[in-house]
């Protein structure tokens, strides 16, 4: 299994735009093949920072994902709208349990 957790903050001018994309983003990469979850959350202490959790069966599932027009469109939305750089980290899990 794969986990992707990405950070960005939107400029306060811009923050229900890219929250739309967000969700569009959201909704549709829900379809690929692979993913086993993918939400984003927006942070309490500051309405205008988003997290995105992300479960992918397999990094060829996060790689085909990565290829598909949706996060094209995403990364365009992304434009002009977000502080700095996304702050991106993969993760490969070899288990996981409850608790």
């Amino acid at each position: 299994m794969v986990i992707v957790l990405a950070q960005a903050t939107a400029r306060p001018e811009h923050r229900d735009a890219l929250a739309e994309a967000l969700v569009k983003a959201s909704v549709t990469s829900r379809n690929d093949p692979g993913c086993l979850a993918y939400s984003f959350q927006a942070d309490l202490e500051d309405a205008n920072a988003f997290t995105s959790i992300e479960h992918w069966q397999s990094r060829a599932d996060l790689d085909a994902h990565l290829a598909t027009p949706h996060v094209a469109e995403l990364i365009e939305a992304l434009q002009g709208k977000v502080t700095g750089p996304p702050v991106i980290a993969v993760y490969e899990v070899s288990s996981s349990s409850v608790i």
